[in-house]
């Protein structure tokens, strides 16, 4: 008899919290009326709507919303305002001392006068705070925002007495933020979650930029603007809490709207974006203009200032593009005197530690790897998100170098996974090298060298010391190699010698995974291969083996092989890679005595 008590007192519990939330549901205003009207909302949304107002008028705003509890401070949690849609400046939003409270709602009428033009409703419900919408109570038993959608509206209207049939105010598309100026250099558009947009562009004599940019400014900037000098790689600009205002909306919605001065130089534009909290997707209440999330350049002097394109604007003075399958290209070239140089590269790139196709630049006499391409600083270059495109500026000290590019067994210029797969600018899959410079480039700051290898070109410390003055020529050049290859090539000793062999690979006792060899191309037999034995510890994980040696082969024609296996390579080490990955291979270099 007890349970059967127990289970009457918990149905009539249900029935009444089922009538409650039926109640709630059904007790909605009448038609609201007006000119303008924004009603019929529920929670988690951005309305909008334009306004067109024909002559200088009086207009009367009536609103509803609610703030977040019936606390007596407790946050506004949705409310209406109006911008001006010209200039997106912020004509009119209710102060909390215009509210009248009723518990949570609160109600404001208000009347502004208004001159002639156009502009853009906006009516929020995305809450004060990222966790306010999750913080409502169950079926709405206590006070909360969210239980009073039926009862949001905002209406506008001319005031009493006005001429009804000839209205100043009517309802009118929404306008948005969209600059066209001509004064206009860039905009990145509505930015969304994980985003990265950049413009490059040239000042030619000193100059005046106005930015407009509205982000999110948080204890890691989550999404802001930045511009910077890439011949010196400072920073000009960046938006952060000391140099932004509140934007509206959530409190760390913050917007910077001014001038800047630029110098003569070449300059990279940006806005990047983290994971929540977007002008696409917005986790509280957005700023007073939510289109504009994001950042534009404007009232650019022509004369002085134009944007910066090198593949339209200059010519590559190293062009390694349209690169097909299973391809490995590299290009040397000596820098004479300090220079800043652009490299372009396309390639892909699934991860940070997933590199398919991808380039990278080496400076010859330190064995030092200055640039190599990367997910973390590369962008989506259209069609399937691995394809990946970078762009970057170095200042390179005078030297020789050498610039890579290699491609895995598909997805490339000669043949992508499908149409829909392409990138943006497919003839583009590989590298080029472009001089940089605010006028005219200097042909003398530069040099393309043959494909010989000089006594500057690239050998490790080793090598240096025991051909020191010396000319030498790389035969073998099998490195940054990557899962799942076998790679040969067969070169001639004209008289008996001394090779020096780098070969980095995957070696336990007992057993070998990526390693290399040299065998006679005449009778197959292996004159020397990576052993446990003969090499040693490379760094990182254990079986990361070395061998640096010299090699002793007689007069006659060899067979360079190199084989990996289907994991742990150039390109998929994680954290456990050698200390030098790029070494990842084998290569040969002969002493011309």
């Amino acid at each position: 008899m007890r349970k059967q008590g127990l289970t009457k007192v918990q149905l009539f519990l249900l029935f009444g919290a089922v009538g409650l939330v039926m109640w709630r549901m059904s007790n909605r205003t009448g038609g609201v009326e007006g000119l303008v009207v924004i009603s019929d909302m529920s929670d988690g949304h951005v309305y909008r709507t334009g306004m067109r107002v024909e002559n200088d008028t009086d207009i009367v705003i009536n609103m509803t919303g609610s703030f977040e509890t019936d606390a007596e401070r407790a946050l506004i949690a949705t409310y209406g305002w109006i911008v001006n849609a010209d200039d997106r400046s912020l004509v009119w939003i209710a102060n909390r001392s215009q509210y009248v409270r009723d518990g949570v709602l609160g109600v404001v009428t208000d009347s502004i006068h208004i001159t002639a033009g156009s502009y853009d409703v906006f009516y929020t419900t995305e809450g004060p705070t990222a966790n306010s919408r999750s913080n409502a109570p169950f079926l709405g038993l206590k006070p909360f925002w969210t239980n009073d959608a039926s009862q949001w509206s905002l209406s506008i209207a001319q005031p009493t007495g006005a001429d009804i049939d000839n209205p100043d105010v009517f309802h009118a598309d929404y306008h948005g933020f969209s600059p066209e100026s001509e004064d206009l250099l860039w905009t990145t558009g509505i930015v969304g979650n994980r985003d990265a947009s950049t413009h490059l562009f040239r000042v030619s004599a000193q100059a005046e930029v106005s930015i407009y940019a509205i982000g999110e400014i948080c204890s890691r900037e989550c999404d802001f603007g930045y511009i910077e000098n890439v011949q010196n790689g400072t920073t000009v600009w960046m938006m952060n809490w000391e140099n932004t205002m509140p934007a509206g909306g959530a409190e760390t919605n913050r917007i910077f709207q001014g001038t800047i001065t630029l110098d003569p130089g070449i300059y990279r534009a940006g806005f990047q974006s983290n994971g929540s909290h977007s002008g696409k997707s917005w986790r509280a209440n957005p700023p007073h203009d939510p289109d504009g999330w994001g950042m534009t350049l404007s009232n650019v002097p022509r004369a002085n200032i134009v944007s910066y394109d090198p593949w339209t604007q200059t010519t590559p003075f190293i062009d390694m593009t349209g690169i097909g399958d299973d391809e490995l290209h590299k290009k040397q070239f000596k820098v004479n005197k300090k220079s800043t140089f652009l490299i372009s590269a396309m390639g892909e790139i699934t991860s940070q530690s997933s590199v398919y196709d991808y380039g990278w630049l080496e400076r010859n006499d330190s064995h030092e790897t200055i640039w190599k391409m990367s997910y973390r600083n590369s962008n989506i270059a259209g069609g399937d998100s691995k394809n990946r495109v970078e762009t970057v500026f170095l200042e390179l000290e005078p030297g020789t170098y050498t610039v890579y590019y290699q491609t895995d067994n598909s997805h490339s210029f000669e043949a992508f996974n499908s149409n829909r797969s392409k990138p943006d600018n497919p003839e583009r899959w590989g590298l080029a090298v472009f001089p940089v410079s605010v006028n005219d480039s200097n042909e003398d700051d530069y040099t393309v060298l043959e494909s010989s290898w000089g006594e500057e070109d690239q050998m490790d410390d080793t090598v240096s010391e025991l051909f020191s003055g010396r000319e030498s020529t790389v035969l073998i050049d099998f490195t940054r190699i990557g899962n799942d290859s076998q790679i040969s090539e067969t070169f001639e000793i004209e008289r008996a010698i001394k090779v020096f062999v780098t070969a980095t690979g995957e070696l336990s006792t007992g057993s070998r995974q990526d390693y290399g060899w040299i065998e006679d191309a005449e009778t197959g037999e292996r004159v020397w291969e990576m052993t446990a034995k003969n090499t040693k510890h490379a760094g990182g994980r254990r079986d990361n083996r070395i061998f640096e040696g010299l090699v002793r082969l007689p007069e006659g024609r060899y067979i360079a092989r190199y084989v990996s296996d289907f994991s742990h390579a150039y390109g998929d080490f994680g954290e456990d890679g050698p200390d030098d990955e790029s070494l990842w291979g084998m290569r040969i270099v002969r002493n011309d005595r």
